[in-house]
């Protein structure tokens, strides 16, 4: 395997560039990896069907992002293309839509597993690479279903982030794409398989915990509601400090992190409104939750907490303090 990353400065120097690599996919197969925080969706999708053309047998994914990270620098703007050549084993990616048939809601963890075990995975499967839209919110819980499905297999990526993107807001714009088009609702997987295929992935956060530990004691899909049977927006700025009245961006800096798993960061949003206004009656399974838990005030106004995935009671976490993070794969 080999694998060439390079920055996208014209297309003259990109067809320059691929005709110095040579690259023969009868020889092995070619996935060519994108990550731009330099083109709309649009425009993307036209870069990955000119790479396309340079490349006919290359597998393209491609992803928005907010920065790309380039001789150990985070730059705006910039576009990063990686191109691996394998030698032996073999390559499969698909754009997969999260949402469930009607567009009412969206795939359990388990629908979107089976879709990627018979579309993707083989008994020689080492390394699934990963990516999903922001407004898939079971994360989480499909990550916990990989390790039932996929018993072995390691598992990468993230979530597709976009311009923009701030402290104070989760991004809305970001995409995925690939040569035939893009999704802001989707999730886009490679698998690496093959019998000689071995793979090392680790990762580098700058997640330090602080305080103790606390029991998420009730949650409403992604909104934590109290630690401890505590409000969990008094206790968040309790534990971050006043300055949040004045500036609840900053919450971006102090995610928290699960006791079982205090290396990934959580980050979350700290807003201000009604639990009805993000999750209305009208929805029966937002109602079974008010009829089950009349100690929750839905019509109270005050600071919420928001994480980028549906959250489980039970779990315990920690306050954080986040300075980087960074995932890298070798297969």
């Amino acid at each position: 395997m080999f694998t060439w990353n390079f920055q996208l400065v014209s297309k003259p120097r990109l067809i320059d560039s691929f005709t110095q690599l040579n690259l023969d996919s009868t020889k092995g197969d070619i996935l060519i990896r994108i990550h731009t925080a330099a083109h709309y969706a649009d425009e993307a999708v036209e870069l990955a069907a000119f790479i396309k053309e340079l490349v006919p047998g290359a597998m393209i994914f491609g992803t928005s992002t907010s920065e790309v990270i380039v001789d150990g620098k985070l730059l705006k703007d910039r576009c990063v293309i990686s191109v691996t050549q394998m030698n032996g084993g073999t390559i499969k990616t698909a754009m997969l839509n999260t949402s469930s048939e009607g567009g009412s809601g969206f795939k359990s963890p388990d629908e979107l597993c089976q879709e990627i075990k018979e579309k993707l995975v083989s008994q020689d499967t080492e390394l699934l690479l990963d990516f999903v839209t922001i407004d898939y919110v079971d994360v989480a819980g499909f990550v916990d279903k990989t390790n039932d499905y996929f018993p072995g297999v390691k598992l990468i990526g993230g979530i597709a982030d976009c311009q923009g993107s701030n402290l104070s807001e989760f991004p809305d714009d970001a995409f995925l794409f690939d040569e035939n088009g893009w999704t802001k609702s989707g999730m886009l997987v490679a698998s690496i398989s093959g019998k000689n295929v071995e793979s090392l992935s680790a990762h580098a956060t700058g997640v330090e915990a602080i305080g103790n530990d606390m029991e998420i004691t009730n949650a409403l899909e992604a909104c934590l509601i109290s630690f401890d049977g505590n409000d969990a927006g008094a206790q968040y700025r309790r534990g971050v400090g006043e300055k949040l009245v004045t500036k609840p961006e900053i919450s971006g800096l102090f995610p928290y992190a699960y006791a079982d798993a205090p290396e990934f960061p959580v980050f979350v949003k700290y807003t201000e409104g009604c639990l009805e206004d993000f999750y209305p009656e009208d929805n029966p399974e937002y109602k079974a939750f008010y009829d089950d838990n009349p100690e929750v005030d839905k019509k109270k106004r005050r600071k919420l907490i928001f994480c980028n995935h549906k959250v489980r009671k039970g779990r315990k976490v920690y306050f954080c303090l986040f300075m980087y993070s960074q995932i890298d794969y070798l297969f």
